[in-house]
């Protein structure tokens, strides 16, 4: 055996020409822009629905069935999702689940989900908080 065919020999070649991959790497994405992007929706779609069936047993379908029966909006605050990813893309609205049992509820808004978790989901602690905050947006609060 010799030359390209020794064990390791693609692999120290790419780390010697990272700057070679990456200029070719974009100049392939440049010619083949819409393809690329196309395919990227794809994958992202079939890695969702993955994470989907995984987490909660749901489909991609069965989440856009469910978001076509919300119209979009959070179930709890009746808002569109404005939280975004790092890159800044609009995120997908939650699946929110019972913890104990598994079963899905509905979907929320990011805020709407985070709140929901750190109340731990009860409904106590919401109605406690929700009489506080009433409580203090009047002028019948007092001030230390």
């Amino acid at each position: 055996m010799g030359g390209k065919h020794k064990p390791g020999y693609y692999k120290k070649w790419a780390a010697n020409n990272r700057g070679k991959i990456r200029l070719n790497s974009r100049r392939y994405y440049a010619k083949n822009k819409d393809k690329e992007q196309a395919r990227r929706e794809v994958n992202r779609r079939r890695q969702k629905d993955y994470d989907l069936k995984r987490a909660f047993g749901i489909s991609i379908q069965g989440y856009e069935r469910m978001w076509d029966a919300q119209h979009g909006l959070c179930a709890a605050c009746h808002k569109p999702e404005t939280h975004r990813s790092v890159s800044g893309q609009l995120r997908m609205l939650n699946v929110d689940h019972n913890h104990q049992t598994g079963g899905i509820r509905k979907l929320l808004c990011h805020n709407c989900n985070t709140a929901l978790g750190l109340l731990a989901e009860s409904p106590d602690r919401c109605r406690a908080l929700a009489v506080y905050i009433e409580f203090h947006q009047t002028d019948n609060a007092s001030h230390l």
